[in-house]
């Protein structure tokens, strides 16, 4: 073979190893390619335009060396063969390709050992190449893409904006050139991020509008014929680069619809691709966006898929690539996020091991450290503190501590310096505490300002969401040096910062919410109006910290971290005078869930009759948002799929709701406070048949509120505290539980309530009873699991009793005010019959040993016909349609109180159980009385106690008038006896006289033995 052939030869077979991509991906196949160029290298004249071919190829089989390898001598390799081949072009022409493949190379060893000199080059290299209009239009958009793309990297560097600028004006270029090809998704897609990044910098206002719509059309791009075949990974990707500015747009105005649709963009790219390695990016992505979303909203599930995500990341993709630290860290902070709802410390310790994968060096020795480092030290001080406040430990305090001061001292561009300075505040201020250092303290107040104003150079339009969170940093640390030092500047910039931070809109409402509470915790005594004011501003924020997009369990365990903070704003009320605001205080701030509920249920016959259309669409869409909110599916709802498209469809039922009420408030005469919390005035109303008696139980005072038409006014209770509260409820539950003696403690525990509230609160209601008699009990907080329809004194040492609470008055409960407010003139009367559920125990499950007993006790004494579903007949399904035709329920079964999940306590049916959440969404026409002969079915547990979630309330929720239900569990005979006599006095008298009537005979029968008659109560009017 000629030697001219020879040459041409072996470049041609190495091209065409370079251009397979398993051979690129071999390295024997990639050496066999760079022997056959160096052969032919030495072979070729030096005037020949072949050479610059060669050594154009010879750049790239370095270069794919190097990708594989991460031999950074390779990179050295492709490099100097690059800089060969644009220095021996012939002609313009000749340099183009060698131009690109240079500049994609310097680009490559910047990202790798971050030289800005690199970059530098590259784009200078590059320059030339893509000003030639003669250039085909695909070859010279894909140069000023990769120039743009150049340019990017070099302005992360230097924070230039002529370097941004470009790199806007050359994409804009490259997409206007080829606007039809398969790929020009690409050009788009990188616009978008280019202007993105100019946004992020602080220029062109309106620059994050355009980038996502320029991140659109690359999506749209996908549905045109000429893209049908992209390659998955490519479409994924244009998804994907869509999600991220959606999520940066988040994160500049707050719109959770930016991150709904964030979020299903990179679920549908991490799932369109079927090759783990290259989905193990997307799910990283996915994952983030998901636990941005917990963070804004607080759904558990997001935090759950999140972790799972995270981990598929992290599992299947490359360890040792750049990527590697970032899905290492994502995965270590949904496991701590998911910690900080579930206390789980398993998650807690997987998390800071992989934040100390991500923030541990990643790259081999002489390579630079990743730019996203400061921001995983941070995280990983944040999970070192938290195990801190867990466990005890100070070493975790101490490393948590060197790690932010490790991050802060590292170059961090000044828009992301706000988190890492934050940070830096939240561990000095935890030392400070824990050391009671004073100079730890100064520091610390030091960082927060500095977090706090790089925060507000950031700031555009609005404040960004983390805003609020480096301001209530920054109230913790004054509030630290405060106590450190006494200073009174110092509690005067906390109360400032705290309520600075909870007047950022932008921000999720949990954050506002905390730093509204605790400006009124600093300022306390010192300034009750004050005080006052902040709770209230808190209180008014948990109707959205619930939010409805997210699921019944999520919003229960955000409401948990704010349980006590109605009954802290109605004691800072009551200390100014005020107990209407009190009273407001707790009807807002109580009762989260059950209030959603009844905006649902509201009566709607002033609307039906102004306008029949958006009441029509009121009920059907009140229908699907109370399944969502109970999580559980009403009658005549067909099930739906659970996972991701429940999610959506919850969103956008919530928006569709927030978008009716508010044009129901704005359209129709009449209407513009539909749905908004009652005034006072209106509260009061619902005591026209007796007085109610809120008691209010806060550490900082106890009172009842004797709420009458007239007004509110207080009755302070000096007997009554908020520890021995605890105390008993705590003490209750396993005093009462089978097999033990509970009646000393009962005993002790009805004296106590009489002397610290009952007897009190009667002397000043005495005036208010009238004819009837009729009292109602709202007690609050842990006081609800106590009996004070039972309290009084024991009997004297002759054996006589002095009156008690079931002698004086009849006494009902009602979890709030407002479920007490009368029934709608059109309300059905209670439809005849009675249902009675009979479950005995099996050997597989729990029941009431005399239910059948208790099922003839009732039929007999029942008019109207009775329905008797018993032991195998009485199945959830069953039960439930039933249930829609009686006017009366009756359950003698097991009752189960979850104190975990209070919606997830449940009665014990044949095969299945009748969860809280099932009948919360039960509508049954004509519904009278629920008679709930069952384990404490009145019983929330300590959890959400002021949520009054239970078994009780949720057949009370469901539109029964009349619920009596227990407290404790209760021997079997004694339900039998107590169910005979309330059934016959019920043939004359109201349910909550009968029950009173029952529970005062058998008090004189069974003189000391009050579990046998203090555990049943009434709920309702």
């Amino acid at each position: 073979m000629a030697p001219a052939l020879k040459v041409r030869w072996n470049y041609q077979r190495a091209v065409s190893i370079l251009r397979n991509p398993r051979a690129a991906a071999d390295p024997r196949a990639l050496r066999r390619a760079v022997g056959l160029l160096e052969r032919s290298r030495a072979a070729v004249p030096a005037g020949d335009p072949l050479l610059t071919q060669i050594l154009h190829a010879l750049a790239g089989a370095h270069h794919g060396m190097f990708r594989l390898t991460k031999d950074s001598a390779e990179l050295d390799r492709a490099v100097v063969h690059g800089e060969e081949a644009v220095a021996r072009a012939l002609d313009a022409d000749d340099a183009v390709p060698a131009r690109g493949g240079l500049a994609v190379i310097l680009a490559s060893r910047f990202e790798w050992t971050r030289d800005v000199a690199d970059i530098r080059r590259a784009a200078d290299v590059l320059e030339p190449a893509t000003a030639r209009e003669s250039t085909d239009p695909f070859e010279r958009a894909t140069l000023l893409a990769t120039l743009g793309q150049i340019q990017m990297l070099l302005f992360r560097e230097t924070s230039q904006g002529a370097d941004i600028d470009r790199a806007v004006g050359a994409l804009e270029t490259a997409a206007a050139l080829a606007p039809r090809h398969p790929v020009s998704g690409r050009f788009l897609t990188s616009l978008a991020n280019a202007l993105a990044l100019r946004f992020e910098a602080g220029g062109h206002p309106g620059g994050l509008d355009e980038a996502v719509d320029r991140g659109r059309r690359a999506v749209a791009h996908l549905d045109r014929p000429e893209a049908r075949d992209l390659p998955a990974m490519e479409a994924a990707g244009y998804r994907s680069n869509l999600a991220s500015i959606l999520a940066q747009r988040f994160d500049a105005a707050g719109d959770p619809a930016d991150l709904q649709e964030s979020v299903d963009l990179l679920r549908a790219a991490a799932d369109s691709v079927r090759d783990p390695l290259d989905a193990a990016g997307l799910h990283g992505n996915l994952a983030l966006a998901l636990t941005i979303r917990h963070q804004h909203l607080g759904s558990l599930e997001d935090l759950d898929e999140a972790v799972e995500r995270a981990r598929r990341s992290v599992a299947t993709g490359p360890t040792a690539d750049i990527t590697f630290p970032r899905r290492a860290s994502t995965l270590a902070g949904a496991l701590a996020l998911r910690h900080s709802s579930t206390g789980s410390p398993a998650d807690l310790d997987e998390a800071i091991t992989a934040f100390r994968l991500a923030a541990a060096p990643a790259q081999e020795a002489g390579a630079a450290a990743d730019p996203d480092l400061p921001l995983w030290l941070s995280n990983l001080s944040t999970a070192l503190i938290v195990r801190f406040e867990a466990a005890g430990a100070q070493q975790d305090l101490l490393e948590a501590v060197a790690a932010s001061r490790r991050a802060s001292a590292a170059e961090v561009p000044e828009l992301r310096r706000a988190p890492v300075e934050s940070q830096l505040a939240a561990a000095l201020t935890r030392l400070a505490q824990h050391a009671g250092s004073a100079a730890d303290a100064d520091a610390a107040v030091e960082a927060a300002l500095r977090a706090v104003a790089s925060g507000q150079q950031g700031a555009r339009q609005a404040p960004r969401p983390g805003y609020a969170i480096w301001l209530h940093r920054l109230g913790d640390a004054h509030r630290a040096r405060h106590r450190l030092t006494g200073r009174t500047q110092d509690l005067t910039a906390a109360v400032d910062a705290y309520t600075r931070a909870s007047d950022v809109r932008t921000a999720p409402f949990t954050v506002r919410a905390r730093s509204a509470r605790e400006a009124g915790l600093a300022i306390g005594e010192r300034d009750w109006r004050a005080a006052a004011d902040a709770w209230e501003k808190a209180t008014g924020l948990l109707a959205a910290v619930a939010d409805r997009r997210i699921s019944r369990a999520s919003r229960q365990r955000q409401l948990v971290r704010f349980d006590g903070l109605a009954l802290d704003a109605a004691a800072a009320a009551l200390n100014v005078g005020d107990p209407a605001r009190a009273l407001a205080a707790l009807e807002q701030g109580r009762g989260v869930l059950l209030t959603q509920a009844l905006e649902s249920r509201s009566d709607l016959g002033e609307l039906d009759r102004l306008s029949p259309e958006l009441a029509s669409e009121f009920r059907r869409l009140a229908m699907l948002v109370e399944a969502d909110t109970a999580g559980a599916l009403p009658l005549g709802l067909d099930a739906e799929p659970s996972g991701p498209g429940a999610e959506r469809r919850r969103a956008e039922r919530a928006d569709a709701w927030d978008a009716l009420v508010s044009r129901i408030r704005r359209t129709v005469p009449g209407m513009s406070r539909f749905l908004l919390p009652p005034p006072v005035s209106e509260l009061t109303a619902a005591a026209d048949q007796g007085p109610l008696v809120v008691v209010n139980v806060s550490t900082y005072r106890c009172d009842a509120l004797l709420v009458t038409p007239d007004g509110v006014r207080a009755v302070p209770l000096p007997g009554l505290d908020a520890q021995t509260v605890a105390a008993y409820a705590r003490a209750l539950e396993a005093r009462t539980a089978p097999g033990a003696d509970p009646e000393e403690f009962l005993t002790e525990l009805l004296a106590w309530l009489w002397t610290a509230v009952a007897a009190p609160v009667l002397e000043h209601a005495e005036p208010l009873l009238g004819a009837a008699r009729r009292l109602w009990w709202i007690p609050t907080g842990l006081l609800a699991l106590l009996p004070l329809h039972a309290a009084g004194l024991p009997p004297d040492d002759a054996g006589q009793r002095p009156p008690g609470v079931p002698e004086l008055v009849t006494a009902s409960y009602a979890p709030t005010v407002r479920m007490l407010r009368p029934p709608p003139p059109d309300a059905p009367d209670p439809t005849p019959g009675t249902l009675v559920v009979a479950v005995g125990p099996d050997g597989t499950r729990r029941g009431v040993r005399l239910a059948l007993d208790e099922a003839a006790a009732v039929k007999r004494a029942s008019a109207g016909g009775t329905v008797l579903l018993a032991d195998g007949r009485a199945t959830v399904a069953r039960v439930r349609e039933a249930l829609s035709g009686a006017g009366r329920a009756h359950f003698a079964c097991h009752g189960v109180t979850d104190a975990g999940d209070p919606s997830s306590s449940h009665l014990v049916l044949h095969g299945g159980t009748l969860e809280v959440r099932d009948i919360a969404v039960l509508r049954p026409p004509g519904a009278g009385l629920a008679f709930l002969s069952a384990c404490s079915t009145a019983a929330s547990g300590e959890i959400l106690s002021n949520e009054a979630i239970h078994l009780s309330s949720a057949f009370h929720l469901a539109g029964y008038a009349h619920v009596i239900g227990t407290l404790w569990p209760v021997a079997d005979s004694a339900c039998l006896e107590l169910t005979e006599q309330v059934y016959a006095a019920l043939a004359d008298h109201s349910p909550a006289e009968a029950l009173r009537q029952a529970v005062t005979a058998l008090r004189a029968e069974y003189l000391d033995s009050p579990s046998v008659w203090a555990a049943h109560l009434h709920l309702g009017r």
